[in-house]
């Protein structure tokens, strides 16, 4: 966090290039132990047949990078559309980060399972955990029981709520100055979404791996 700091507040255009470049490596590791973790996590749910009929992803691993088994926790959940718990086992001490899905509240459920618990905390979407190793089986078996009892029908498929419909030609400077006025977005305040219909792609361009760039037009070639 200091070297963020350094660069936010330096004066000197060349120290913030050096500043920038270290925030750069720091990323690029980042996203290894990133990746890292969740090809270990995949491959444990693709060679097991119980991950199939559970209603909870749960995924532990050895010394998994406690700073990012959140972001691969949250990447899981938007992939199965269930709740998700992946742990970093570190001797007799584990820790673990959720992520949930809509209408579940995943605070609720840790709070059914405190006894096995030493602590925990966060909001209804995302939490944080620790437990002793030795009690990890027997928290595996409680949160499954607990979250097939509160998951709501048809919860398992996933949603997307549309909060209106607009044109192409409402997106104008007014349409992203009222937007920036509903700020800032969170777990209690979403970011609308917006429907437009009968668009067109014109131009297509792949970018990297997983993402597409490119111009659309709508029936009345906006």
């Amino acid at each position: 966090p200091y070297t963020a700091l350094d660069l936010l507040t330096t004066s000197s255009i060349t120290e913030a290039y050096h500043f920038a470049e270290k925030l750069n490596k720091y990323n690029k590791i980042r996203q290894e132990k990133e990746d890292g973790i969740l090809n270990e996590a995949l491959a444990k749910i693709g060679s097991s047949e119980k991950y199939k009929d559970m209603k909870a992803l749960l995924i532990a691993g050895e010394s998994w990078h406690q700073g990012v088994i959140g972001i691969v926790a949250s990447r899981l959940s938007k992939v199965y559309n269930k709740a998700v718990i992946v742990f970093s086992i570190n001797g007799d001490q584990t820790l673990g980060s959720c992520r949930s899905i809509t209408g579940l509240n995943i605070i609720e459920a840790l709070t059914e399972c405190s006894h096995v618990l030493d602590r925990f905390g966060g909001h209804p979407m995302a939490a944080g955990l620790a437990l002793k190793t030795s009690n990890l089986e027997e928290f595996f078996s409680t949160f499954e029981s607990v979250i097939c009892r509160k998951l709501k029908e048809g919860s398992q498929y996933p949603m997307l709520d549309i909060d209106g419909e607009i044109e192409l030609s409402e997106l104008d400077d007014e349409f992203y100055e009222v937007l920036g006025n509903l700020e800032p977005f969170g777990h209690s305040n979403q970011q609308p979404h917006f429907l437009m219909n009968r668009l067109t792609p014109v131009k297509v361009n792949p970018v990297a791996n997983n993402h597409t760039r490119g111009m659309l037009k709508d029936a009345k070639n906006n």
